[in-house]
């Protein structure tokens, strides 16, 4: 059997408990054990639990907002880092120490390529 969780269990709890509730209405001389009281006892269980689950979907909604906007602003700085560090390249050179300094790979420091095939050029 498939184990559900989040907002699947919280809905599926609240129709059995919803459901029955109703039945209980019917039926106002059943009696269960002392850990579930009485009808009404049942009832603000059930109250409690849907206002504990709205206020979560509404926290919930409110981190989504709050991770968009901050996931905008990043990108917007990435975008302006990436401005200034081309205008030290721009500005000062690919090999020179502030376009190094700002973040840059000076071109005198950059790996050299390698052949692949592993054969040295034929010397004449």
């Amino acid at each position: 059997m498939k184990k559900i969780t989040g907002h699947k269990l919280v809905d599926a709890v609240l129709h059995d408990a919803n459901k029955i509730a109703t039945v209980w209405k019917d039926n106002s001389k059943l009696v269960l054990g002392d850990d579930i009281g009485g009808l009404k006892d049942f009832q603000q269980a059930i109250t409690d639990v849907t206002d504990a689950h709205t206020d979560a979907v509404d926290k919930i909604l409110e981190l989504t907002a709050a991770r968009n906007l901050r996931n905008d602003k990043v990108r917007s700085l990435q975008s302006m880092v990436t401005r200034a560090r081309s205008g030290f390249r721009a500005q000062f050179g690919p090999d020179s120490t502030q376009y190094q300094q700002a973040g840059g790979v000076r071109t005198s420091q950059r790996k050299k390529p390698s052949r692949t095939n592993g054969h040295t050029p034929a010397q004449n």
